[in-house]
Order: C-alpha cells, then sequence, then structure tokens
C-alpha cells in the first residue's frame, strides 16, 4: 500500500468552507478512483491560518496514477483552490506504508476511528482521554 501526502494552508476564517470544499472535490473524487482504500483530511490552526494535510491510501502506483497522471507526484487542483489557499505544495509526497496500527482504517466512509493507544488503557484516566478529538476517516473501502 502506498500513502500519498499533500499540504496546504487558508486563512482561519475560511477553514470550515474549505473543509466542506475539499469534501465535494478532492475527497470526493479520491474515493471514487479505483484503487484507493482511505483519505485522511488533517487540519491544524496555527494563528491566523489552518494548514491541512491530505493523506490518501492506495493499492498501487496505478490507482495514484488513475488519479494524478502519470506524474505520481503532481498535486491535482480545482477551479476554487485559488479563492481558499493561501499556501500550497505543488508536489505530494508518495511513501511506501510498511505498517498499519488499526483495522479501522479499511472501514465505511466518514467512520471515526478512535486512537488506538487510548483504547488499550484500563486506568481511570482513559474515560477522560476518550474526550479527545479522534482522527475523521473521510473515505474507506473494505
Amino acid at each position: 500500500m502506498i500513502a500519498r501526502i499533500w499540504r496546504g494552508a487558508v486563512s482561519h476564517d475560511d477553514r470550515d468552507r474549505y473543509a466542506e470544499y475539499m469534501r465535494g472535490t478532492g475527497v470526493k473524487e479520491y474515493a471514487e478512483t479505483s484503487g484507493n482504500r482511505a483519505v485522511l483530511m488533517l487540519r491544524r490552526d496555527d494563528g491566523h491560518r489552518t494548514e491541512f494535510v491530505m493523506v490518501t491510501l492506495w493499492e498501487s502506483w496505478d490507482a495514484i496514477r488513475a488519479f494524478a497522471g502519470d506524474d505520481v507526484e503532481r498535486a491535482v487542483f480545482y477551479p476554487e483552490d485559488d479563492a481558499f489557499l493561501i499556501e500550497r505544495d505543488l508536489t505530494a509526497t508518495p511513501v511506501d506504508l510498511h505498517a498499519r496500527g488499526h483495522e479501522g482504517l479499511r472501514g465505511p466512509f466518514r467512520r471515526r476511528v478512535p486512537d488506538a493507544r487510548l483504547r488499550r488503557r484500563r486506568q481511570p484516566r482513559a474515560r477522560a482521554a476518550r474526550d479527545r478529538p479522534s482522527v475523521v476517516l473521510l473515505a474507506g473501502r473494505e
């Protein structure tokens, strides 16, 4: 399996609108591409900007080519990206995935995947840990 990672940033005020826009463009196209196994949209507020990191999991290099074209490192952009993005990587970084720690990554669309480290705790403080944010799996296939 191959992970493909892309980064971009929007103004803090545009973060929710950009996330919704990405669900209707990039996330949708990732999920509809044969050979895509999962899509993760991560975001981090950093002052007046919000950084987005897209992590996609793919069965093969051919599956990535079906999405990105012959240049598997070329980032794919959509018509309204210019209205949102204040920073962007022009490339996406593909890396070989050698270990996966949570089988939930193969789950259904928009499944909430709890942090596996938090589930293993059996101490009283684990209850408070359950309130921490979890990763949102935006797309995946069994």
